[in-house]
């Protein structure tokens, strides 16, 4: 009985390093005739020793152990059946293919997978080229336009596309017709705000005037760089017209940011607006009050936005409370640093004071200290001071001492020294009856 191999190789590749070799069993049975039928086609297979999603393909077949020697020894595994193998006809196509997706609502293309060139994958978004398309997978919203369906040899790119860029193909759900997207709509006119500068500080105020083509924009825009007047309660005093801020292509956005301006802008009657000319607001007045010391100083820096707010300057140490001054005489420049809400937040808080708490004493004692306790208290003194020379400094002193005996000595003194006689009442004897003898 003879037993036969196959000898198979991924597709793309001859090498011996790469080459898997199958036992087919006895010549002449199902397997070895099913594999032999397989030269000239390709497969793919999850079945153990192959590997999902490469494409393999049968080089020969060998039923006598000689043609093998040019490979690994074996024992060589078993050949998977015919139904564990997905054959395709013909031999091996190692181009992969990709598809260009085109959001009609605007965005970045995407770019799907679409399998090798020969697969029904590739084929099946083929056939869809140029076409507008839906999908019902998660994430796709609205319709796409599939510009383009590319295959090439696999590599880091694939028509020079990233492969990390690509994805796995979404389900169509409707095929809206031949593309491209839609015409986008004419984008519409800007919306636009006007600036104003209170004179007497203070801050910005936004007046929404409409679009870049509206009577009110018109008229605002020759009010830039006059001074108004603004006859409604809440806006009182002058204010300089700064500039006009418009979100659109068509005028050019003078302001860094103009979202904001829109977002906090208020609407303002011009019947409610007079007009001053070219006057250029009064120079304003600013009063520093230091936190600590409430020294006062008068600058004419522009302090608009910190009114009744704290900060720190440059010429001079401390937090400094801002307030609005009148008709000031003699001004200085300062330089802001920071701003504060409050002098709390800028003088931090206080540091909690130190109080140092001293225990009064509460030993008491009854007993004065005779003689024989002052020689107690000082043999102990000095025998605990030898001890400590000789345990820190190595000094040993010329007689020994009796330690054990001297502690004693010493407690006893302080239990004499805290016995209070009168609290523990007087002690006395029972008296003994005397029997006096019978009168003779």
């Amino acid at each position: 009985m003879v037993i036969c191999y196959a000898i198979v190789y991924p597709c793309g590749s001859n090498d011996v390093e790469d080459a898997i070799i199958l036992n087919l069993g006895l010549q002449g049975t199902p397997v070895p005739l099913f594999y032999e039928a397989l030269i000239g086609d390709h497969f793919t297979s999850s079945a153990v020793p192959f590997t999902l999603g490469t494409q393999y393909y049968v080089d020969s077949i060998c039923c006598e152990l000689s043609c093998l020697e040019d490979f690994p020894a074996g024992p060589y595994p078993n050949a998977p059946t015919s139904d564990k193998l997905e054959v395709i006809s013909g031999p091996c196509v190692t181009n992969s293919c990709i598809g260009t997706l085109i959001p009609c609502n605007g965005g970045e293309p995407i770019y799907i997978r679409l399998g090798l060139e020969n697969q029904y994958v590739h084929l099946e978004w083929l056939a869809l080229e140029g076409q507008l398309l839906t999908f019902s997978t998660p994430g796709y919203s609205g319709s796409y336009y599939l510009s383009d369906v590319c295959c090439g040899i696999p590599a880091a790119t694939l028509c020079g596309i990233d492969q990390l860029l690509m994805v796995p193909p979404p389900v169509v759900s409707e095929n809206l017709g031949e593309g491209p997207c839609f015409e986008p709509a004419p984008p519409a006119d800007p919306t636009c705000c006007a600036v104003l500068l209170p004179c007497d500080g203070g801050n910005p105020v936004t007046v929404y005037i409409g679009e870049d083509t509206s009577p009110e924009y018109i008229t605002w825009d020759s009010y830039v760089g006059n001074t108004i007047t603004i006859d409604l309660p809440e806006y009182p005093g002058t204010y300089l017209v700064d500039s006009i801020c418009c979100i659109g292509e068509e005028v050019v956005d003078p302001c860094l940011d103009s979202a904001p301006c829109l977002l906090n802008s208020v609407v303002i009657d011009l019947a409610d607006v007079t007009d001053l000319g070219a006057i250029p607001c009064p120079e304003p007045c600013y009063i520093l009050t230091n936190c600590k010391s409430q020294q006062q100083l008068f600058t004419n820096s522009n302090l608009a936005f910190y009114v009744n707010s704290v900060i720190t300057i440059q010429e001079y140490a401390g937090c400094w409370q801002v307030s609005l001054g009148e008709d000031c005489v003699t001004t200085e420049e300062v330089t802001l640093i920071t701003g504060y809400d409050d002098c709390l937040c800028c003088l931090g808080p206080e540091p909690p004071k130190y109080t140092r708490i001293i225990p009064a004493p509460n030993r008491v004692f009854y007993k004065m200290p005779s003689q024989c306790d002052i020689r107690t208290n000082t043999q102990f003194a000095n025998a605990y001071y030898k001890m400590f020379k000789n345990l820190k400094y190595g000094i040993n002193s010329e007689c020994d001492i009796n330690t054990e005996k001297i502690l004693i000595k010493k407690e006893l003194a302080d239990l004499a020294a805290t016995y209070y006689t009168p609290a523990c009442g007087q002690i006395t004897a029972e008296p003994t009856p005397i029997i006096c003898p019978e009168p003779s």
